[in-house]
């Protein structure tokens, strides 16, 4: 799991477990000396937000990407039924925050839940702090930047040669879309390479080729899975119908900004870059798209594949050559 994958997890499993607000409403009662009167009040919103709290953990327990963390950090031992029963019972039953601290027994079942969720904040707050904070630097709007995956296919590392053709089939997009947008002195540049077993990179650049690039990957991603690639007809017009890239070519033509020619090639090679990206095996990330699809299997089935004879790199004998 890639670092930022994790702290990203982490961030959500805080949210979805109401972390932040059940320390808060706990942290006054637990003072040993305090003598705090429980309003129905704080009784009914305890027990909403510890509903709340055990249904965001299911949820969560059905996300792959929590999922790994959840099991990790040995969360469900918080959500166990009998211990939030207990939580209930003991909360419904006392009339001031004395009554608590003032058994041992109760004292310890209910501060022991609000030690784990501080627990859990506090590594949040850490991992997030130091770890995505320093790997993010100084980028402070999102709308600059784009992340891509580089899929390991069978867990032994990837290659130099993908990770150059990853590198110049994003140059090539960039170059392609600031000429058709008619954005000038803009650069591409890659903000951070985040690594587990895949590689998932950032790149920034102007925020409109950013969000060019990006709708041009999730609609080519949506061809791929519910399409058949090897079908796919190869004159560029016919397979990026559809496509928003279509109506930047024609906007850029009609306002004289590229000619006619002009965007034909822009078009081909925008197709050419993507059928690159699609045979090395890069995608938008996984955790961002919107279908419950296997999305590593269909790049590995299209694994080095060829498209306006794109795909692969060739020995010069006409042979293609493996990319690892």
């Amino acid at each position: 799991m890639q670092t930022l994958q994790f702290t990203r997890a982490l961030r959500t499993i805080v949210d979805k477990l109401k972390t932040h607000d059940l320390v808060e409403l706990l942290r006054p009662y637990l003072a040993v000396g305090s003598n705090i009167q429980f309003v129905i009040q704080v009784k009914d919103t305890f027990a909403a937000l510890l509903f709340d709290s055990r249904t965001g953990n299911i949820q969560l327990a059905e996300e792959p990407g929590t999922a790994k963390v959840l099991q990790s950090l040995q969360i469900h031992q918080v959500y166990e039924t009998s211990r939030l029963g207990r939580l209930l019972s003991l909360f419904g039953q006392f009339q001031t925050s004395q009554n608590l601290w003032s058994s041992a027994q109760y004292y310890a079942d209910v501060y022991s839940f609000f030690e784990q969720l501080t627990s859990l904040e506090r590594l949040a707050s850490a991992c997030i702090d130091l770890l995505e904070r320093g790997k993010l630097g100084q980028v402070t709007n999102t709308e600059e930047m784009l992340e891509i995956q580089l899929i390991d296919y069978d867990g032994t590392g990837i290659g130099e040669m993908r990770v150059a053709q990853f590198i110049s089939s994003l140059s090539k997009l960039h170059s392609a879309f600031a000429r058709m947008l008619n954005v000038s002195n803009d650069q591409l540049k890659f903000v951070y390479f985040d690594s587990g077993s895949d590689i998932i990179a950032a790149v920034k650049c102007a925020p409109t080729i950013v969000k060019a690039i990006g709708d041009l990957l999730m609609q080519w991603w949506d061809k791929i899975k519910f399409g058949r690639y090897d079908e796919f007809d190869k004159k560029s017009d016919a397979l990026l119908k559809g496509f928003t890239v279509m109506d930047t070519v024609q906007n850029a033509v009609n306002q004289k900004v590229i000619d006619s020619e002009t965007g034909e090639l822009l078009k081909t090679q925008v197709l050419v870059e993507l059928g690159k990206l699609t045979g090395i095996g890069a995608t938008l990330p996984f955790s961002q798209q919107q279908y419950t699809v296997d999305e590593r299997t269909l790049l590995v089935e299209r694994r080095d594949a060829k498209l306006l004879q794109s795909g692969d790199e060739t020995d010069g004998k006409g042979e293609t050559e493996h990319i690892a």
